[in-house]
């Protein structure tokens, strides 16, 4: 996958582009059906690029996110997306016209756009699919419910808030997780993005593409703790981890519950044998 930065200075493919286009602060299964619609139609035109769009972190707003940007660009380099643009939400982009939006597109050399059919851009979100189609080869696309229930950010930030990581994990493209350093085995939640409760939560942690199974204590304090099942030997520091929840063992209620027992970590290991 190649990144770009916006604003686009020059044409930033001579191909043509699908652009699959969202404001993704998560990857869930209703975005699936987007780059699902884009691979589609790129089967029947192999020689287009498919692009999307994604908005860095908002931290100069002290906005908490659902996830880091890293975690997403993953996500997206899995689906097949070959070339990503990073926004930063600051206040020229806030600002920008849908027409202005549009012409920055054709940078892109956009053949079709894929978006969802309540797609909105531009100032005071005045941009409606109907402009887009004046301008491009444009599919909207009605997006998956589950249970009757549009799946959107608000609603994983809520179960997130809730430790309910679960029943996020049906609505996300991969299973959530975020990016941290680790110390002796302890970590800080990263900061601007939503806090877990505190529990224990079975994990899986991706170091230099190779990964580990355990699970995290969140104290709510800067000094989370790590337990790694399968690695042979003490590394101190891991500067960039990936920590993917797959599941919550239990959550702490009480100071007494806020310590790891010995069950945990059978629990843990039982969950582990149950999902090979």
């Amino acid at each position: 996958m190649t990144i770009f930065k916006w604003p686009l200075i020059n044409q930033i493919s001579k191909a043509k582009t699908i652009l699959v286009l969202g404001s993704f602060e998560t990857l869930h299964l209703g975005h699936y059906e987007l780059f699902k619609k884009a691979k589609e139609l790129r089967s029947n035109n192999p020689e287009l690029v498919i692009v999307s769009l994604l908005f860095k972190d908002k931290s100069m707003n002290n906005i908490i996110k659902v996830q880091q940007l890293k975690p997403r660009i993953y996500t997206l380099d899995k689906l097949g997306v070959e070339i990503t643009i990073i926004i930063e939400f600051n206040e020229e982009f806030k600002n920008i016209s849908a027409n202005k939006f549009i012409e920055e597109l054709k940078k892109i050399n956009v053949e079709k756009i894929v978006c969802g059919s309540d797609y909105r851009f531009g100032f005071n979100r005045t941009g409606t699919v109907d402009e887009l189609k004046k301008h491009f080869d444009t599919h909207s696309v009605k997006l998956k419910k589950i249970a009757n229930l549009k799946i959107s950010s608000s609603v994983l930030k809520e179960l997130i808030k809730e430790g309910k990581i679960s029943a996020v994990n049906q609505f996300l493209i991969d299973k959530y997780s975020f990016i941290t350093s680790i110390s002796n085995y302890k970590f800080t939640f990263p900061v601007n993005i939503q806090t877990i409760p505190n529990g224990i939560y079975l994990t899986n942690f991706v170091f230099k593409n190779i990964e580990y199974h355990g699970f995290i204590h969140i104290n709510g304090t800067e000094h989370n703790q790590v337990i790694i099942f399968d690695l042979n030997y003490d590394i101190l520091y891991f500067d960039e981890v990936l920590i993917e929840i797959i599941s919550e063992i239990r959550h702490i209620n009480h100071i007494a519950e806020n310590k790891i027992f010995e069950s945990d970590n059978k629990k843990s290991i039982e969950m582990f044998k149950k999902s090979l």
